[in-house]
């Protein structure tokens, strides 16, 4: 029982554990967007690179062509 215990503090305190990074990615501040939909995507992509980059994954100019190919194949 007690290497269970072992193993949960472990997880806790691992920098590479998700519970880790979502403690402390709480504490960051985090841009709020007052839009959904096409005016919260327009917000994004006018506003810093990195926020397009945290809620997208990847760089503004791919995230521009991926749309544009969606819509070239009416998706």
């Amino acid at each position: 029982m007690a290497n269970t215990d072992s193993n949960r503090d472990s997880v806790m305190t691992d920098p590479d554990s998700n519970e880790y990074d979502n403690e402390w990615s709480s504490r960051l501040p985090q841009p709020t967007f007052s839009y959904s939909g096409r005016s919260y995507v327009i917000e994004v992509l006018e506003g810093n690179p990195q926020v397009c980059y945290d809620k997208f994954c990847m760089d503004k100019t791919i995230f521009r062509h991926l749309c544009n190919e969606l819509k070239r194949l009416h998706l």
